[in-house]
């Protein structure tokens, strides 16, 4: 059984670097879910990726890597025994190995998913063999990629509701005198935390007594910017400032929380533009790049803010106007959150990929 087993053959191996729970593993989880298809998946040991998705993904052949060098010997043997025929990396991070085995191996194909704007510029991506495709989550990646000279095949990301039955008037939540704010996601400066100290420090002084602001994620202790923005916010006497760290239950989260913020102009895409919609919550971000975009497509323009030297008003304005003003407020949410489970649904996103993925006859037979 184990011999059986050991010479499976695969048409995909899919390669997780991260055993975190972030948005490109969460996405990769649902996709392993919500496929028929049987793929070999390698993920870090002991870690909570590998654990959720031997739980829930059972139908997949799963192998674990304590390093690197592990990991991509692993998948060498893998092609050079003809056991697989694609590899797909599901973030940009590893594109150097990604390129030396697409080198070794020109009969092959190796699909990179690039999910930040970092991993779109040329000084990290170099020369690109034919054999190597990227993909991109957003229009603001594939335009980032195409400016750096890089074709891609754009699959927004999947967002798989797991809140079905949220009461919709939950949007409109009493905040008993106090607006709570919640910032979801890794505390590092590349989320706006240099934007969000500004912010609180705005209201600190202009809007006394009235904002409670939650951060729910873990802090880089090797970002010292970070922490010296982070010190500075929690020294402010005229606003409520709370520090939770991770929390996994997504509804202790959203339960007491008003409105979900992300200052990031930079964002590739915005699951946490999703994820508050699925929990009924009101979301607010800039105008710009991925946040942008998902707003556009889901008809939350008018709610997003501009990056120029007025935006701290703007935001204070726009939140408190949504809370206690905007009659249409709810209406309009609860059309995106509708809007957004039809156009970024699981079935959209696993017949994307999974075309890409599972039709490389024709390059494979006009390369051997």
């Amino acid at each position: 059984m184990e011999q059986d087993k050991r010479n499976k053959k695969f048409n995909t191996c899919i390669i997780s670097p991260s055993g975190n729970l972030y948005g490109s593993e969460q996405v990769l989880i649902d996709f392993l879910k919500g496929s028929s298809e049987s793929y070999l998946v390698f993920c870090p040991s002991n870690s909570i990726l590998y654990d959720v998705l031997r739980k829930d993904a059972k139908q997949h052949t799963f192998k674990v890597f304590c390093n690197y060098i592990e990991l991509y010997s692993q998948v060498f043997f893998l092609l050079l025994y003809k056991r697989i025929r694609t590899v797909y990396v599901n973030e940009g991070g590893h594109i150097r190995y990604v390129k030396l085995l697409a080198t070794l191996f020109p009969s092959n194909m190796f699909y990179v998913h690039i999910r930040i704007i970092e991993d779109t510029l040329k000084s990290r991506l170099k020369e690109l063999r034919c054999n190597v495709k990227l993909i991109s989550v957003s229009r603001f990646i594939q335009d980032k990629l195409q400016s750096e000279g890089y074709s891609s095949t754009l699959i927004y990301d999947l967002y798989e509701s797991n809140n079905e039955n949220g009461d919709m008037s939950s949007f409109s939540k009493s905040y008993l005198n106090l607006i709570n704010i919640g910032f979801i996601g890794r505390i590092t400066n590349s989320k706006g935390l240099p934007k969000i100290q500004l912010l609180i420090e705005h209201i600190n002084k202009n809007y006394p007594n009235k904002f409670h602001f939650h951060f729910f994620g873990d802090i880089d202790s090797n970002e010292h910017a970070a922490l010296d923005c982070i010190s500075n916010i929690s020294i402010l006497e005229n606003v409520k400032v709370t520090f939770h760290g991770f929390v996994k239950a997504k509804d202790k989260i959203y339960s007491k929380m008003n409105v979900v913020v992300h200052l990031s102009t930079i964002e590739a895409l915005g699951r946490i533009f999703f994820e508050a919609l699925d929990f009924k919550t009101y979301f607010i971000g800039y105008n710009q790049g991925g946040i942008g975009e998902i707003a556009s497509a889901l008809g939350l323009s008018r709610y997003m803010i501009n990056d120029n030297s007025t935006w701290k008003e703007e935001f204070c304005s726009k939140i408190i106007n949504l809370i206690d003003k905007d009659v249409r407020a709810v209406e309009l949410y609860i059309n995106a959150a509708n809007i957004m489970k039809n156009k970024f649904s699981t079935e959209n996103y696993v017949s994307s990929l999974e075309f890409l993925l599972l039709n490389n006859e024709n390059f494979i037979h006009r390369s051997a």
